[in-house]
């Protein structure tokens, strides 16, 4: 969601209506063939107003798998745990993407047994912390199933 030129506009309340455009836009690739679809947020790396945390937990509570940027932010595994929901997925960036020749596997090997402990093998996905070198946050973004 970008910013708005007018005070009058606030973005986040376009939040609802944005939501099923996006669906349908999802539906129609997943329809083309595509398996996954990766939408990164880059706001997410910076900190929310309850307003925006708030519209986050409605477009969160309507995708399939969250990606978790591990690397930079091991700390987020726990609560990320708690809260997902059932039939969702996790996709944990635990391989450094920034530098790969910097991958801690046996931290790495830890987080991924951790969540598979918790969620089960088949509701975790491993992947590099960012999705491409020099464009990675702190919180990569997310990525969406339909």
């Amino acid at each position: 969601m970008g910013k708005s030129k007018s005070a009058r506009i606030k973005p986040l309340a376009l939040l609802e209506g944005l939501l099923p455009i996006y669906e349908e836009v999802l539906e129609r690739l997943a329809a083309a063939g595509a398996a996954w679809v990766q939408i990164d947020e880059p706001a997410l790396a910076c900190e929310l107003s309850a307003e925006a945390s708030a519209a986050l937990q409605t477009a969160y509570a309507r995708l399939a798998a969250v990606h978790l940027d591990l690397v930079r932010a091991p700390e987020q595994l726990q609560p990320a745990l708690e809260l997902v929901g059932a039939g969702r997925m996790l996709s944990l960036g635990i391989i450094n993407g920034r530098n790969i020749r910097r991958a801690d596997f046996e931290r790495a090997l830890a987080l991924a047994e951790q969540a598979a402990a918790r969620l089960g093998n088949d509701r975790i996905m491993i992947g590099p912390s960012c999705p491409r070198p020099g464009r990675c946050n702190r919180h990569s973004g997310w990525c969406c199933r339909r």
